[in-house]
């Protein structure tokens, strides 16, 4: 394979993530949710801005940022509680990973990939925070965009926040929500569901 048909499966492989939807939101009446791609993009510009917050490897911070999602390009987006056994979820994605990057020339992408998801330095501790922290955005737009109640998405990230400047823009962003927002009735809640009618939404 020569340079130019590199970049160019590259640049294929990598594009797949802009047909990927993140699944969470699906379970909620939400039209056309964001792609991995969307999320990929402000993760990478947040986890600039952080960085420099921080004194940290800004160009690291915007690779591994780029990066983090390509584990879910060959099986599609997964929810949290699709990730519970994280450790078999990383084993699997990597296998995966490992092989069609390597035969692309893309070694070097999947060792940062690998460094995101394991976590092994502090760039992709703030990489993993500002993830978190750009589903809080992403669940607070939505809020004020369809006035729907999206606490479940608040709850992972608070859990999982690490950093002390995440935290605290966390806590911003709880402050920001809108009031009186509606409730799903809880039996639409059902794993992948999409929802098509508001009817009988409110609980």
């Amino acid at each position: 394979m020569n340079k130019i048909e590199r970049i160019i499966n590259l640049g294929r492989f990598s594009g797949q993530l802009k047909n990927i939807v993140r699944k969470g939101w699906l379970k909620y009446p939400i039209k056309y949710p964001e792609s991995n791609a969307d999320h990929s993009f402000r993760v990478a510009f947040l986890s600039m801005v952080l960085a420099e917050e921080l004194n940290l490897d800004v160009d690291k911070c915007a690779k591994l940022a780029i990066l983090h999602e390509f584990g879910e390009i060959e099986k599609g987006d997964l929810t949290p509680e699709e990730r519970k056994n994280e450790n078999k979820i990383i084993e699997d994605q990597s296998k995966i990973l490992k092989q069609m990057m390597i035969e692309m020339g893309g070694q070097k992408y999947y060792d940062l990939w690998m460094e995101s998801e394991k976590t092994t330095s502090k760039e992709a501790v703030l990489v993993k925070d500002v993830d978190r922290l750009e589903m809080c955005l992403q669940a607070l737009e939505y809020e004020e965009k369809y006035e729907y109640n999206l606490q479940e998405f608040y709850d992972y990230a608070e859990k999982l926040l690490i950093l002390e400047l995440p935290k605290q823009i966390f806590k911003k962003i709880l402050k920001l929500r809108p009031k009186n927002l509606k409730k799903i009735n809880p039996k639409y809640l059902q794993k992948g569901k999409i929802i098509f009618s508001e009817m009988d939404l409110i609980d």
